[in-house]
């Protein structure tokens, strides 16, 4: 007899059976409930392991013993042609082949229908919001960390094309906040929220992160990691790839990679980050020591060097600063870009700051321009570079460009005001006023209340009824220019010009700049006044408003030959802004 013939007789194939179809439905059913319990991550591979070493010893045990209808036996004491026997081993082949169409069932379950595929997945299904980690270190000054290692994982899981991620401005309003996960997810319009804590002490760290369905508050995963400080990136790298896992994503490429810098010039640059995002210009000469420390200790690091340009552009920004030291300023900024770019040309945060250095500080705007699509190029969904691009393209008159980028970081960005503004402004220039309107009306009861007043009003003026332009016009701050420049166009078209004159002298008494006549004068088809403003602005200033190729008021000048000689001594000639391609390729 063959030793096949015998593991039949002995019925060790039918053991083997039944046991590989119990383990296939008992992972199955612990898979699902240690997903939505929060066990750990050792779990699962713990059970996977014991099944596994026990498979063989299972084997032995039958082959040496046989279930009988008087119980268990050993193999050589059994009669194999007792009925009995023969009904006992009816019994058990029934037995397997439920638990193997148990098992089957519930695969194609939870295979076909529980789990859709990545292709049946919506947007929605793959979107994940980075809620600001809790600092749970002993010293408060750590806060910085948290934040930090919070913003990282956001910015390495945004590098995934295949994910929809929520940008910081959104995902921050909710720090320090006592959250229920339901209502954020439904705020952000994500299926899944990370969260998690930090602590901090010396050169070990212990994060830990959880994984929740923001749909019905069910934990998917969590960890917790106990390291030293210098495996800070590894750890980042594993919450990434465990994110993706969770959420089945199918990648195209790879799981983006955290960059390795020295761990100290790292934390000095959280710091500076820290600060500098706090928006308090006070506090710019203490990013900039933080950063310098950093690149002392990694002179390489280009990030860092990109940040402190960064930090000198914005210490130019104070109108009281004497002109020598805005000029030291505005060279520390286009020295270090220029170092930056050069150290890593890869990194998308280097390219966009070395393209706009080149455009703004150098008129040179078809080579800022590629490098600023090659940013965008580069990090696709990153929400700092694709603000910095719809800017650049909207100021370069490229307003299906920008539009394209500011409707996208809306997506990615629900609760930013700014990027709602942005694609606003975008729309009107391209006559789409009611969706502009729309956008403006959702951020009325926010610091942009009189903008968005004016806009509302502006609007109407555009779609020929100022009537209801004075409406909205009556309800801003009467001390605002933009309250006279609106109310001043609306009383011309209306025909009330003893109204249209006083508004006009408001604007006299209060428009030092003459931005807000030059638009009045342009509105109403005065053309020479309308230049003289604007030349009065170049002599004086020594610039243009930044509005003056998106704005619809201007239309009209757009035909003069003196609006291609003024856009020209405004260091943006047509010809040149014509020869700018900005075809920007963003995720769904």
């Amino acid at each position: 007899m063959s030793l096949l013939d015998e593991l039949k007789r002995r019925n060790v194939l039918r053991v083997a059976l039944a046991y590989l179809a119990g383990a296939l439905l008992l992972l199955q059913i612990a898979d699902v409930i240690l997903n939505n319990v929060g066990a750990a991550d050792w779990i699962f591979p713990t059970l996977l392991w014991v099944i596994a070493v026990g498979f063989v010893p299972t084997l032995i045990f039958a082959w040496v013993f046989e279930w009988t209808p008087a119980g268990l036996a050993r193999e050589s004491t059994i009669d194999r042609t007792d009925p009995a026997t023969r009904s006992s081993t009816r019994t058990f082949d029934r037995i397997l082949i439920l638990l193997l169409t148990v098992a089957v069932a519930y695969f194609a379950l939870d295979k076909f229908v529980l789990s859709p595929s990545p292709e049946a997945m919506t947007n929605a299904d793959r979107s994940v919001a980075v809620l600001p980690f809790v600092n749970m270190s002993e010293d408060q000054a750590n806060e910085y960390f948290a934040d930090g290692i919070s913003e990282e994982m956001l910015n390495l899981l945004a590098r995934i094309p295949e994910l929809r991620v929520i940008s910081r401005s959104s995902t921050f309003t909710f720090k320090g906040e006592d959250i229920d996960i339901k209502e954020v997810g439904e705020k952000l319009d994500v299926a899944h929220i990370l969260e998690g804590s930090v602590r901090k002490s010396g050169d070990t760290v212990r994060i830990t992160v959880q994984l929740i369905d923001a749909r019905t508050d069910a934990h998917i995963w969590s960890e917790t990691y106990d390291r030293n400080l210098h495996d800070i990136f590894a750890i980042q790298d594993e919450i990434a790839e465990s994110v993706v896992g969770r959420l089945r994503v199918t990648l195209l490429g790879g799981v983006a990679t955290a960059r390795v810098v020295d761990p100290d010039a790292y934390n000095l640059f959280l710091q500076a980050r820290y600060v500098l995002n706090q928006y308090d210009e006070s506090r710019l000469p203490e990013a900039r020591q933080l950063l310098q420390e950093a690149l002392d200790i990694a002179p390489d690091y280009a990030l860092a060097m990109a940040e402190l340009a960064r930090v000198h552009a914005r210490m130019s920004g104070n109108p009281d600063l004497p002109e020598e030291t805005f000029n030291e300023h505005r060279e520390k900024m286009r020295s270090l870009t220029a170092r930056a770019m050069a150290l890593d040309p890869d990194n998308a945060t280097v390219r966009a700051y070395y393209g706009s250095s080149l455009s703004y500080e150098e008129g040179r705007h078809v080579d800022g321009a590629e490098h600023i699509a090659r940013a965008v190029e580069l990090a696709p969904t990153d929400a700092y570079i694709l603000r910095l691009a719809g800017l650049f393209a909207r100021r370069m008159g490229k307003i299906e460009a920008a539009n394209k980028i500011f409707k996208f970081l809306v997506s990615r960005d629900p609760l930013c005001i700014s990027c709602k503004w942005s694609l606003a402004i975008g729309y009107r220039a391209v006559s789409r006023l009611d969706e502009a309107d729309y956008l403006v009306r959702q951020i009325l009861h926010t610091e942009y209340e009189q903008h968005a007043r004016s806009m509302l009003g502006a609007n109407q003026i555009l779609r020929g009824d100022p009537q209801a332009a004075l409406s909205e016009f009556n309800l801003i701050d009467p001390s605002d220019d933009l309250w006279a420049e609106g109310r001043a166009m609306a009383f011309h078209d209306l025909g009330r010009l003893e109204d249209f004159e006083r508004e006009m002298e408001i604007l006299r008494a209060q428009d030092t700049d003459m931005d807000s006549l030059a638009f009045v004068y342009a509105w109403i088809g005065d053309s020479d006044a309308a230049f003289a403003a604007f030349d009065f602005m170049l002599e004086t200033f020594g610039q243009l408003p930044r509005i003056m190729l998106y704005s619809p008021e201007l239309a009209r000048l757009h035909s003069d030959p003196r609006w291609a000689e003024l856009m020209a001594r405004n260091g943006k000639p047509l010809d040149e802004l014509e020869r700018i391609e900005l075809n920007w390729t963003l995720p769904d």
